[in-house]
């Protein structure tokens, strides 16, 4: 998704337009111009246009839940959840995720070091029998 690089910026422009009209404004976008244009009238009549410069945009991959999910460029949206992970060995484990918020953000996967994780997913749903079903 496309989305707005600096955090303040973001924040003020998403108090008129949400993330996923961001993405579907600069999708239509042509490349003629260095700027794409977000409008919106509300209820009461106001007309709010605001422009922006391309570059002040990035393509941002988001959580693919039947895939995997290339990490640290995505991460878990669930903290405390168990998930299917693969290090760059290849080597394939069950660790659940965490995030903390005490010197800014910080991520972490039980008993591994963060830097070898390439990729997380879903895991699957449990096996059940036909007649269980």
């Amino acid at each position: 998704m496309w989305k707005i690089k600096d955090p303040e910026l973001k924040a003020k422009v998403n108090q008129f337009f949400t993330d996923k009209e961001i993405h579907e404004e600069f999708e239509k976008n042509t490349d003629l111009y260095n700027y794409f244009r977000l409008s919106t009238v509300n209820k009461k009549g106001l007309c709010v246009t605001i422009t922006v410069e391309k570059e002040l945009v990035e393509f941002v991959p988001e959580y693919q839940e039947n895939d995997w999910n290339p990490y640290p460029t995505v991460t878990p949206p669930v903290d405390g959840k168990k998930w299917l992970t693969q290090d760059e060995d290849g080597n394939l484990a069950i660790r659940s995720f965490t995030r903390s918020f005490e010197e800014g953000i910080d991520y972490s996967w039980e008993d591994h070091d963060d830097r070898l994780i390439v990729a997380f997913r879903s895991l699957p749903a449990p096996y059940q029998p036909e007649e269980t079903k």
